[in-house]
């Protein structure tokens, strides 16, 4: 969400056309009540990112419990795994396929992993998500305490980032004559 520049200050100018209507559309904290106006105010992109996963988990889980539905958590970082509880938890009758296509898959420039985010950002993540993080992954802030080392390894990754994109950018022009970028591709490619 937040490299895709979700909750950017100037969000329904910088995103493509296709996405402007989200941008401008896009759910508050403030307008939600979750949040005061003030509080909303002083959240940066990443922390009004952090906000949403959080706010969009915590409702799926009041939602839930209060209509009474049957839940099967699934993590999509192991999503192959769960394939055949999910299908069986859907009471799926015909076979589980081979294989599942990939659709809509991100395009451009990766997210930056978890291990890359500043202290700062840790910081906003811990104090925004913390407690729905602890019912989905407990003990995930065990891995979010770092070692001086660990941060300057974090600050280098997210600058060496920073220059690939630069180059990716700047370089996308020679690139395109040399006929090395595919037509619709983005600008980050």
């Amino acid at each position: 969400m937040h490299h895709r520049l979700w909750y950017h200050p100037r969000e329904a100018v910088v995103r493509s056309h296709g996405a402007r209507p989200w941008a401008t559309n896009r759910i508050h904290g403030d307008e939600t009540g979750d949040l005061s106006p003030e509080a909303w105010a002083t959240l940066d992109a990443f922390a009004r990112c952090c906000w949403y996963w959080s706010y969009t988990n915590r409702l799926i889980a009041r939602e839930t419990a209060r209509l009474s539905v049957p839940v099967l958590p699934v993590r999509v970082e192991s999503m192959r795994a769960s394939l055949p509880a999910l299908w069986s938890f859907l009471d799926r009758r015909v076979p589980l396929p081979a294989s599942l296509p990939r659709v809509n898959e991100a395009r451009g420039e990766r997210p930056l992993g978890w291990r890359l985010w500043s202290r700062r950002q840790r910081i906003t993540f811990a104090r925004l998500c913390g407690s729905v993080m602890d019912q989905h992954y407990p003990g995930w802030s065990e891995e979010m305490r770092w070692s001086p080392r660990q941060e300057v390894a974090a600050l280098v990754g997210r600058e060496l980032g920073v220059l690939r994109s630069f180059v990716r950018i700047r370089t996308r022009p020679l690139r395109a004559r040399m006929g090395l970028v595919r037509k619709g591709q983005s600008a980050w490619s």
